[in-house]
């Protein structure tokens, strides 16, 4: 069984390394959450099969876009956002509606610019706009 070496963040927004044995990417990120980690990078170790490009995109999904994008955004941190996603996740699995969701989040955070992006968020959706 191939081995997966991931970077995720705990509970308390501490980054963690590790290492899973998983039949596949999909089985890894869900043996990385059952732990209660937020999983942010995962990949086969070195040794093990060769994947194609075209194959590793497929499984790889959301946690290896094409193009990087920093997790500290502007002044918000990478903290800030495990948080936030935390508490998005907790709302939407209570059954709030996702524009409910956002708002109560926008009350929530302290003045500055994840305030300032949640409520403007939250306007849009207001407005019609997707989420996504």
């Amino acid at each position: 069984m191939p081995t997966y070496a991931f970077e995720a963040m705990n509970s308390s927004g501490q980054e963690v390394r590790d290492e899973v044995e998983a039949s596949s990417s999909e089985e890894a990120i869900a043996k990385i959450r059952q732990k209660g980690f937020f999983p942010t990078k995962v990949r086969e170790k070195a040794g093990k099969k060769k994947v194609s490009k075209k194959a590793e995109a497929e499984t790889a999904g959301p946690l290896t876009p094409k193009r990087k994008m920093p997790l500290a955004i502007g002044g918000v941190s990478r903290k800030q956002l495990v948080t936030f996603t935390r508490q998005l996740s907790t709302l939407q699995d209570a059954g709030l509606p996702i524009l409910r969701s956002l708002q109560i989040l926008e009350q929530q955070q302290k003045p500055g610019l994840l305030k300032a992006i949640v409520g403007g968020v939250a306007d849009e959706v207001e407005g019609g706009a997707s989420l996504s």
